[in-house]
Protein backbone atom coordinates (compact mmCIF):
# COMPACT_ATOMS: atom_id res chain seq x y z
CA UNK A 1 0.00 0.00 0.00
CA UNK A 2 1.54 3.60 -1.02
CA UNK A 3 1.10 6.28 1.45
CA UNK A 4 0.95 9.10 -0.69
CA UNK A 5 -2.63 7.56 -1.43
CA UNK A 6 -3.73 8.14 2.26
CA UNK A 7 -7.51 9.89 2.40
CA UNK A 8 -8.57 12.19 5.33
CA UNK A 9 -9.32 10.77 8.50
CA UNK A 10 -12.62 11.02 10.16
CA UNK A 11 -10.93 13.46 12.77
CA UNK A 12 -9.17 15.56 10.19
CA UNK A 13 -12.67 15.44 8.41
CA UNK A 14 -14.24 16.97 11.75
CA UNK A 15 -11.95 19.34 12.75
CA UNK A 16 -12.25 20.86 9.40
CA UNK A 17 -15.87 20.93 9.20
CA UNK A 18 -15.40 22.67 12.27
CA UNK A 19 -13.46 25.38 11.46
CA UNK A 20 -15.48 25.95 8.69
CA UNK A 21 -18.70 26.00 11.07
CA UNK A 22 -16.88 28.96 12.98
CA UNK A 23 -16.14 30.66 9.96
CA UNK A 24 -19.71 30.64 8.64
CA UNK A 25 -21.10 31.85 11.94
CA UNK A 26 -18.61 34.81 12.41
CA UNK A 27 -19.13 35.15 8.51
CA UNK A 28 -22.87 35.30 9.43
CA UNK A 29 -22.92 37.34 12.75
CA UNK A 30 -20.96 40.03 10.90
CA UNK A 31 -23.58 39.99 8.19
CA UNK A 32 -26.79 40.30 10.85
CA UNK A 33 -24.91 43.29 12.69
CA UNK A 34 -24.26 44.90 9.65
CA UNK A 35 -27.81 44.90 8.41
CA UNK A 36 -29.31 46.03 12.07
CA UNK A 37 -26.37 48.85 11.31
CA UNK A 38 -28.26 49.64 8.04
CA UNK A 39 -31.93 49.40 9.40
CA UNK A 40 -30.66 51.57 12.39
CA UNK A 41 -29.72 53.96 9.87
CA UNK A 42 -32.59 53.89 7.83
CA UNK A 43 -34.58 54.59 10.33
CA UNK A 44 -32.51 57.88 11.61
CA UNK A 45 -32.88 59.44 7.78
CA UNK A 46 -36.02 58.23 8.03
CA UNK A 47 -37.09 60.15 11.07
CA UNK A 48 -35.32 63.07 9.98
CA UNK A 49 -37.33 63.50 7.12
CA UNK A 50 -40.59 62.92 8.64
CA UNK A 51 -39.03 65.56 11.42
CA UNK A 52 -38.50 68.05 8.60
CA UNK A 53 -42.09 67.11 6.53
CA UNK A 54 -43.94 67.79 10.01
CA UNK A 55 -41.63 71.39 10.11
CA UNK A 56 -42.79 72.43 6.30
CA UNK A 57 -46.21 71.52 7.60
CA UNK A 58 -46.00 73.90 10.65
CA UNK A 59 -44.79 76.84 8.19
CA UNK A 60 -47.51 76.07 5.56
CA UNK A 61 -50.16 77.23 7.88
CA UNK A 62 -48.18 79.66 8.93
CA UNK A 63 -48.44 80.97 5.63
CA UNK A 64 -51.72 80.15 4.92
CA UNK A 65 -52.81 82.06 8.43
CA UNK A 66 -50.52 84.97 7.58
CA UNK A 67 -52.30 85.58 4.31
CA UNK A 68 -55.67 85.15 5.76
CA UNK A 69 -54.69 88.63 8.28
CA UNK A 70 -57.07 91.72 6.15
CA UNK A 71 -54.93 94.26 7.47
CA UNK A 72 -52.04 95.97 8.00
CA UNK A 73 -50.31 96.78 11.46
CA UNK A 74 -48.85 99.84 10.54
CA UNK A 75 -51.82 101.76 8.29
CA UNK A 76 -54.60 100.46 11.11
CA UNK A 77 -53.07 99.96 14.46
CA UNK A 78 -55.84 98.72 15.77
CA UNK A 79 -55.21 95.83 13.57
CA UNK A 80 -55.38 92.24 14.98
CA UNK A 81 -52.21 90.01 13.97
CA UNK A 82 -52.61 87.62 16.41
CA UNK A 83 -54.21 84.83 13.74
CA UNK A 84 -50.89 84.21 12.19
CA UNK A 85 -50.65 80.95 14.25
CA UNK A 86 -54.14 80.29 13.69
CA UNK A 87 -54.95 76.04 14.09
CA UNK A 88 -51.31 75.98 15.82
CA UNK A 89 -52.02 77.57 18.90
CA UNK A 90 -54.77 79.19 21.14
CA UNK A 91 -56.94 81.05 18.90
CA UNK A 92 -60.64 80.78 20.18
CA UNK A 93 -62.69 81.77 17.97
CA UNK A 94 -61.40 80.17 14.56
CA UNK A 95 -59.51 76.79 16.29
CA UNK A 96 -60.41 76.23 19.77
CA UNK A 97 -58.99 72.14 19.91
CA UNK A 98 -56.22 72.57 17.40
CA UNK A 99 -53.07 73.33 19.71
CA UNK A 100 -49.89 72.20 19.58
CA UNK A 101 -48.54 74.10 22.89
CA UNK A 102 -46.14 72.20 25.57
CA UNK A 103 -46.47 69.77 27.48
CA UNK A 104 -48.82 68.42 24.74
CA UNK A 105 -48.23 68.65 21.34
CA UNK A 106 -50.02 68.29 18.56
CA UNK A 107 -49.76 65.72 15.50
CA UNK A 108 -49.86 67.29 11.73
CA UNK A 109 -52.23 65.09 9.94
CA UNK A 110 -52.07 65.45 5.97
CA UNK A 111 -55.78 65.05 4.55
CA UNK A 112 -56.61 63.34 0.99
CA UNK A 113 -57.55 67.13 0.07
CA UNK A 114 -53.93 68.23 -0.03
CA UNK A 115 -54.59 70.23 3.20
CA UNK A 116 -52.91 69.60 6.90
CA UNK A 117 -55.16 69.92 10.07
CA UNK A 118 -53.25 69.71 13.63
CA UNK A 119 -54.55 67.75 16.12
CA UNK A 120 -53.49 67.41 20.09
CA UNK A 121 -52.04 64.98 21.73
CA UNK A 122 -54.38 63.72 24.82
CA UNK A 123 -51.53 63.42 27.22
CA UNK A 124 -47.49 63.82 27.70
CA UNK A 125 -44.57 62.80 27.64
CA UNK A 126 -44.72 60.33 24.24
CA UNK A 127 -48.98 60.62 24.04
CA UNK A 128 -49.05 61.66 20.01
CA UNK A 129 -50.08 58.01 17.94
CA UNK A 130 -47.88 56.25 16.05
CA UNK A 131 -47.60 57.29 12.17
CA UNK A 132 -48.89 54.90 9.92
CA UNK A 133 -47.51 54.21 6.16
CA UNK A 134 -49.87 53.88 3.29
CA UNK A 135 -47.59 51.74 1.52
CA UNK A 136 -50.09 52.18 -1.79
CA UNK A 137 -48.98 56.19 -1.71
CA UNK A 138 -46.11 55.21 -0.46
CA UNK A 139 -46.52 57.95 2.77
CA UNK A 140 -46.56 58.30 6.44
CA UNK A 141 -49.45 59.78 7.77
CA UNK A 142 -52.53 59.13 10.21
CA UNK A 143 -55.43 58.31 8.13
CA UNK A 144 -56.59 55.39 8.32
CA UNK A 145 -55.69 52.08 6.30
CA UNK A 146 -51.87 52.07 6.69
CA UNK A 147 -49.57 49.73 8.53
CA UNK A 148 -48.40 51.11 11.89
CA UNK A 149 -44.87 52.08 12.14
CA UNK A 150 -42.26 52.45 14.77
CA UNK A 151 -42.60 56.26 14.49
CA UNK A 152 -44.22 59.02 16.74
CA UNK A 153 -44.03 62.35 15.68
CA UNK A 154 -45.07 65.38 17.91
CA UNK A 155 -45.23 69.15 17.13
CA UNK A 156 -44.78 72.14 19.41
CA UNK A 157 -45.56 75.34 19.15
CA UNK A 158 -44.58 77.91 21.83
CA UNK A 159 -45.32 81.98 21.43
CA UNK A 160 -42.24 83.92 22.07
CA UNK A 161 -43.47 86.98 21.41
CA UNK A 162 -46.15 88.86 19.26
CA UNK A 163 -44.31 87.93 15.70
CA UNK A 164 -41.96 84.92 17.03
CA UNK A 165 -43.01 81.07 17.75
CA UNK A 166 -40.56 78.56 18.58
CA UNK A 167 -41.62 75.70 16.53
CA UNK A 168 -39.71 72.15 17.71
CA UNK A 169 -40.84 68.66 16.33
CA UNK A 170 -39.61 65.74 17.79
CA UNK A 171 -39.76 62.01 16.36
CA UNK A 172 -39.25 59.12 18.54
CA UNK A 173 -38.46 55.30 17.75
CA UNK A 174 -37.15 52.12 18.93
CA UNK A 175 -33.05 52.06 18.12
CA UNK A 176 -31.18 48.99 17.67
CA UNK A 177 -30.15 49.20 21.37
CA UNK A 178 -32.30 51.83 23.14
CA UNK A 179 -35.26 54.25 22.46
CA UNK A 180 -34.26 57.14 19.81
CA UNK A 181 -35.17 60.33 19.38
CA UNK A 182 -34.65 63.69 17.08
CA UNK A 183 -35.16 66.75 17.81
CA UNK A 184 -35.87 69.52 15.25
CA UNK A 185 -36.51 73.35 16.02
CA UNK A 186 -36.31 76.49 14.32
CA UNK A 187 -37.93 79.98 15.44
CA UNK A 188 -41.09 81.25 13.10
CA UNK A 189 -42.05 85.09 12.33
CA UNK A 190 -45.16 86.59 11.02
CA UNK A 191 -43.01 87.82 7.80
CA UNK A 192 -46.48 89.84 6.73
CA UNK A 193 -46.65 92.63 9.10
Amino acid sequence: MNMNNRGFTILETLVAALVLAIALAGVAGLLQSSLQIARDYKDSVTAAMLAQEAMEMVRERRDLSTRAIPCDPEIEPSCDTTGWLDGLIVHPPLYPSAICEKPNGCIAKLQSSGAVTFERCPAPPTSCKNLLFDAGKDVFNYIVGGSATQFKRSVYVTLIGPNEAEVQVLVNWPGMTTQKSLLLETHLFQWQL
